[in-house]
């Protein structure tokens, strides 16, 4: 069997589907490859991927050795599924680092593909010094968009209840390009300020790099975003996540707690 992974969203939504290619792999004995071209062989759908995991949870086992070609297309953003075989998954990535992983885009849709190696993900690149005690990761840009961004109050009640916050913090956030943009971090920044006397750092680069300034830290405040969710799964030293308590009304994103120390935190929807 041969797994084909389909460039579809940005790096986080790379991330999960190779989780979701990797374990087929693992579980079939199959090779993995990126293909930039939809071909028809048999599609693993959302749905499809769902029935798989629930049965895999449950203990049932699905034959799927009867595909000689598979492709994964969708987004297949769960949480038990990965935290169950983490262990797995982690050792597959190290045993595959040179597997190539695609984006459909700098920005959402743009079409300017962006590749990686599995290497990439899991490790730092040599010149890498950006770390942080508590990085707090804030997704405006195309949420703003649509209207899913997490509204600022929700965000300063979250860091009402933090009750302790070194200097050597940072807030991540896509480059500022509004003044709506700007002014909302500055009202993060001036929170920041006044109950914990520090001006806090502003990070914004390139996505590989911000990739790692959220997997390195200590304590790591997410965003509703896949990026930050693969960061803190993948991370070696964060001991505590907060994660946004978004609906659970979509069967399709089922991913809330990418550690087992994770707290989720209201965000009114």
């Amino acid at each position: 069997m041969i797994v084909h992974f389909f460039p579809r969203g940005r790096l986080g939504n790379a991330i999960f589907r190779y989780f979701a290619c990797s374990l087929f792999c693992m579980k079939y004995e199959a090779t993995y490859q990126i293909i930039f071209y939809m071909i028809d062989y048999h599609n693993i759908s959302d749905s499809t991927f769902i029935e798989w995991m629930n049965g895999d949870l449950q203990g049932y086992n699905y034959d799927m050795s009867s595909h000689d070609n598979i492709v994964f297309a969708d987004f297949y953003q769960h949480d038990k599924i990965y935290k169950k075989y983490k262990g797995e998954l982690i050792q597959y990535m190290k045993q595959h680092s040179e597997d190539i992983i695609a984006t459909d885009g700098i920005f959402p849709g743009d079409g300017n593909l962006q590749k990686f190696f599995i290497k990439d993900i899991l490790y730092e690149p040599d010149n890498y010094s950006k770390n942080y005690d508590t990085v707090i990761h804030i997704r405006l840009d195309d949420h703003v968009q649509h209207g899913l961004y997490i509204k600022i109050e929700y965000i300063l009640m979250l860091l009402e209840k933090i009750t302790d916050m070194s200097a050597n913090s940072c807030i991540l956030v896509d480059v500022l390009r509004t003044d709506f943009e700007k002014e909302f971090i500055q009202k993060v920044v001036d929170f920041v300020y006044d109950k914990f006397g520090f001006y806090i750092t502003i990070e914004s680069n390139d996505i590989l790099t911000d990739f790692h300034i959220m997997k390195n830290a200590k304590t790591l405040i997410c965003s509703t975003s896949t990026l930050s969710w693969t960061a803190a799964f993948l991370s070696d030293t964060i001991e505590k996540c907060y994660f946004p308590d978004h609906s659970d009304s979509n069967p399709f994103c089922s991913f809330k707690s990418p550690i087992d120390n994770t707290e989720l935190y209201y965000i009114g929807f």
